[in-house]
């Protein structure tokens, strides 16, 4: 089973629920004159580092979440078909397989998007729109700035994804969606339901329901299905680590120093690896 928590555990996810949990106490204690006055007005405008956390928390926090959706699509492709349960409310079972498939193409869809998001928040990008980022565009301004190590790793991620995610905009624009394997699971379904009469030798006993020959092949075909999807979670998985390793100088400098020396004592309190080796540490340079 691919563990998400590999992510959930890098020290940039770890320090970005830190700080901007600080960061929202400072809010809170701000903000408190204007509350217990009732004065009318507007409230007290965040700070930058403020306004980054939280965007940057939100962003980290829809990835991990489309990770989440990917693995429960896995497994409910994964888990037994109840052919009864379906069938009384008319769905086959290449409605259920496709169902699913089309969730985790969303999901790693989702995550290529907020990839780019993360991008123009950390790196000082200003592309234009934040609601549609071009990826050529984006690459560019990466290039420009001498980000290659993350050019490459988006790229490299996009080349690995490329197929499924054509295959979100095909069902979400067109209402199709198929795949190699999912297809060959059906038509093992298709030929079943074809060889009603009783076997003869021009028969093709593989696809005959209810032998052992069928039984295997759709056993093996779901299984490479499944694989397939697992390969595309794990891969996934590594390039948010990477990708997270990669920004995570970049949202240290996006921090000021006097929120960080404000709270550098209790960051001592704390006692986290994560704040000692990668906050502190630079704070105090």
């Amino acid at each position: 089973m691919n563990n998400i928590n590999l992510v959930t555990k890098t020290p940039f996810f770890e320090i970005v629920l830190i700080l901007d949990d600080f960061a929202s106490l400072d809010d809170i204690v701000r903000s408190y004159p204007y509350i217990e006055s009732k004065i009318k007005g507007e409230r007290p405008p965040l700070l930058p580092h403020e306004t980054c956390l939280k965007k940057v928390r939100k962003i980290m926090m829809g990835i991990t979440s489309s990770m989440s959706y990917m693995q429960l699509a896995i497994l409910q492709i994964k888990r037994r078909y109840n052919a009864k349960y379906y069938s009384e409310k008319g769905y086959t079972a290449y409605d259920f397989y496709r169902y699913h498939y089309s969730s985790f193409c969303h999901s790693i869809t989702t995550i290529h998007d907020l990839y780019f998001k993360l991008l123009v928040e950390l790196c000082d990008i200003n592309i234009g729109s934040k609601r549609m980022i071009q990826w050529n565009k984006l690459r560019d301004a990466l290039n420009a700035n001498g980000e290659n190590d993350i050019v490459e790793l988006i790229e490299h991620y996009y080349s690995v994804i490329q197929e499924h995610e054509q295959k979100r905009n095909k069902v979400s624009h067109e209402g199709l969606l198929s795949s190699k394997m999912l297809d060959n699971y059906h038509l093992t379904i298709i030929w079943s339901s074809l060889h009603t009469k009783p076997l003869t030798a021009d028969d093709m006993h593989e696809y005959i329901e209810g032998t052992k020959a069928n039984k295997y092949l759709l056993a093996k075909t779901k299984k490479a299905f499944i694989g397939e999807l697992n390969t595309l979670l794990t891969v996934t998985i590594g390039s948010t680590q990477k990708l997270f390793e990669l920004l995570l100088p970049k949202l240290i400098q996006k921090m000021s120093p006097k929120f960080l020396e404000s709270h550098s004592n209790e960051f001592i309190e704390l006692n986290k690896d994560s704040l000692n080796r990668f906050v502190l540490s630079k704070h105090r340079e």
